[in-house]
């Protein structure tokens, strides 16, 4: 039989270990990880499990259209049982059903919302264990991660369990972040396991193989997706730096870009633009764009929203798909913009370092034309 997940046997293992121990007690889980790393199909094998137990399985996920909304997460988690929220004494069904949106009662304190959300999975969990898994968390409401780290602390009466999962870098000061849940970190598959999940795919090509292992470095998400896309450019006649994302990847790794200073961007861009990692080609070039002085300080938003690594002299984005994804933010469009009148940009090359240069006359002998990293830019 083929294994639920390649190369995750241990997380699996961990999963089994929760959902063995809900009947004794409950539990809890926060699966940590980078984007496409495999959270969710990890919380997919823990609702299997959980099903193929005689578990109830109830279910919520974030999404960031929804962050503002009070209790949109709950909602969706609850919203299934609702109905049996009548046995709960009066005080606490007011104040859940309220609290939801289906009630007329007077908003109540947070915390007599997350009794009442205990209470009514304790109700149904007297009759069946039950299993609560909360998906990406980082853009679940703030009210219903209130919510779910006060259940989460108080789950050793019953037989509840909770599974969350969320990217590290992009918790911050969520509530589950500090409510005690049992951490999981997911990394990178081993070679091994990449390799054979590519080879799943029926990549044949070993120029595309390779070039697929290279730039999803061990991403599961990216081994399943890339090969198309890389398949489709190597057809065309040449592989390019950085292979084109598809939809997904495109939504797992440039999510974060748009929130940025143009100035952390265009230093991104630099960077991606760059054939090594040196810091200090990187800040000179991003200089020349911007016409002003772009220091190490200016990559501090990206370090922090988990995009790139400043370590001494080199800078280096956290997985290799980050640099298709500011390439990929620049398109052809974008390098239109930039120039609405005259000739486009011209690009020099600094220490290996491709940049635009709207001061310059003339282009210089090894140039190609690029955006202005103040609206992104597409070098291929």
């Amino acid at each position: 039989m083929a294994p639920e997940l390649i190369g995750r046997d241990p997380e699996i293992a961990a999963v089994e270990s929760l959902l063995a121990g809900i009947g004794d007690g409950g539990g809890s889980l926060l699966v940590l990880g980078d984007p496409g790393i495999g959270k969710s199909a990890l919380a997919a094998v823990a609702s299997r499990r959980a099903t193929d137990r005689g578990m109830r399985v109830l279910a919520c996920a974030g999404v960031p259209g929804e962050a503002h909304l009070s209790f949109a997460g709950l909602h969706q988690l609850l919203r299934p049982v609702l109905a049996e929220a009548s046995g709960l004494p009066r005080g606490q069904q007011d104040a859940l059903l309220t609290a939801l949106g289906v009630g007329e009662g007077v908003s109540a304190a947070l915390p007599l919302v997350g009794l009442a959300a205990l209470e009514l999975l304790a109700a149904g969990a007297g009759r069946a264990p039950v299993l609560v898994i909360a998906e990406d968390v980082h853009w679940l409401d703030s009210s219903t991660c209130e919510v779910l780290a006060f259940v989460s602390r108080r789950l050793g009466a019953d037989p509840i369990g909770l599974v969350g999962t969320a990217r590290e870098a992009e918790l911050e000061d969520n509530p589950l972040a500090g409510a005690g849940l049992a951490e999981l970190r997911l990394g990178p598959l081993d070679p091994a396991a990449a390799a054979a999940l590519l080879d799943a795919t029926a990549v044949r090509d070993p120029v595309v193989r390779q070039r697929v292992l290279e730039q999803a470095a061990g991403n599961p998400l990216a081994l399943v997706e890339l090969p198309t896309a890389a398949s489709q450019d190597y057809s065309r006649g040449a592989l390019p730096g950085w292979i084109p994302l598809t939809r997904r990847l495109e939504e797992a790794f440039a999510s974060r870009l748009p929130g940025l200073p143009a100035v952390t961007f265009a230093a991104l861009l630099a960077a991606a633009l760059d054939e090594g990692d040196a810091l200090a080609e990187v800040l000179a070039a991003a200089s020349l764009v911007e016409g002003a002085p772009v220091s190490v300080g200016d990559l501090a938003e990206a370090v922090a929203a988990g995009l790139a690594e400043v370590d001494g002299p080199s800078v280096r984005f956290r997985h290799p798909l980050v640099r298709s994804a500011v390439c990929e933010a620049a398109g052809p469009a974008a390098r239109a913009s930039a120039c609405p009148t005259g000739p486009p940009p011209q690009i020099t090359s600094i220490g290996g370092a491709a940049i635009t240069s709207r001061k310059t006359s003339a282009m210089p002998p090894q140039t190609m034309p690029v955006a202005s990293p103040r609206t992104a830019c597409s070098v291929r």
